[in-house]
């Protein structure tokens, strides 16, 4: 109910602020002008909700994300990101000591990679270093490890024009310390693994 009443109000304070500087019908230059406002997302003690913002730059023809929070009673935002590169899919992990993100700005690997903020200050570290399409990822209960959901492209197949549908999926845990483990649960390429969820025994993903 606490995270409905949070997205209502979102959404009510970007549709007032654009009614308030909108003055003519709506053209179809406006739609650079509205702010996207996805995945929001609570802190373990209920005092933030970290959320992606999307806008979009119409004379460079380009679309941003980036990673902010604001406080419960809606009284402090904090914008927690500002690269050239997207970030999104923002994550608390369990202790509330850290908040991941998926973003591709440069790092030591290509592409979409789990980044991390701590809390107590400091810059967002690259986390993972995988090779395929990372698709998502969650904490465990613990807040010591992430599963991931890695798409691997068919090697035999002609890249596609657009992002296809035909991957091979894989989840892996990777440990936030120095020691890494990585298990594929993968038997056939026709398994594809889209959502996922950690029991509380951490014995279980599926």
């Amino acid at each position: 109910m606490r995270m409905s009443a949070f997205r209502f109000f979102v959404a009510l304070a970007c549709c007032s602020a654009f009614a308030q500087t909108a003055r003519h019908p709506f053209r179809l230059d406006d739609l650079a002008r509205i702010r996207e406002v996805r995945d929001p997302q609570c802190s373990p003690d209920g005092q933030w909700v970290a959320y992606a913002l999307g806008t979009t730059d119409a004379k460079e023809d380009k679309h941003d994300s980036d990673i902010w929070m604001i406080s419960y009673d809606g009284k402090r935002d904090l914008r927690l990101t500002s690269s050239p590169e997207s970030e999104a899919t923002p994550r608390w992990s369990p202790d509330g000591r850290y908040l991941a993100f998926l973003s591709s700005r440069p790092g030591k690997a290509k592409g979409n990679q789990v980044w991390l903020l701590d809390r107590q200050g400091g810059e967002a570290v690259q986390l993972t270093d995988v090779k395929g399409r990372l698709q998502s990822y969650e904490w465990s209960p613990d807040s010591r490890r992430l599963a991931l959901v890695v798409g691997d492209p068919d090697p035999d197949a002609d890249p596609p024009r657009a992002p296809s549908r035909r991957h091979r999926s894989r989840s892996s845990s990777i440990a936030t310390s120095s020691s890494r483990m990585a298990r594929d649960t993968c038997s056939a390429i026709a398994t594809a693994i889209s959502i996922f969820s950690i029991s509380p025994r951490r014995n279980w993903s599926g």
